[in-house]
């Protein structure tokens, strides 16, 4: 596809120094999963979004109910989750289960 361009939803995990490889291999996805768990249960699910600026992109972009247009950028999408946690106070989000590939977690 030419001309698209690619969406930053995480920051990138630091490369640690002095691993193998395989331990990197390993260990990304396990704080891509870490990451998956953080945005689900804390920041959606309490609505901690003092915690946003650990993990997202300043360029994120979301797709909230009802939106046709993407919220953009890190400080609109944190109010975007406060204005949620608002209307829906009793709103619980979690995650029962984490598929983990290569560096990607569904």
């Amino acid at each position: 596809m030419s001309g698209s361009k690619q969406v930053k939803y995480m920051r990138q995990p630091p490369e640690a120094k002095n691993v193998s490889q395989f331990e990197q291999d390993y260990r990304i996805p396990r704080q891509c999963k870490a990451i998956a768990r953080l945005y689900t249960d804390e920041l959606m699910g309490q609505g901690r979004v003092e915690i946003a600026d650990q993990f997202l992109a300043g360029d994120v972009q979301f797709f909230g109910p009802g939106s046709e247009v993407p919220v953009r950028g890190r400080e609109p999408f944190k109010e975007f989750i406060t204005a949620l946690r608002t209307a829906f106070p009793d709103l619980h989000s979690e995650v029962h289960v984490a598929v983990e590939e290569q560096d990607h977690v569904a």
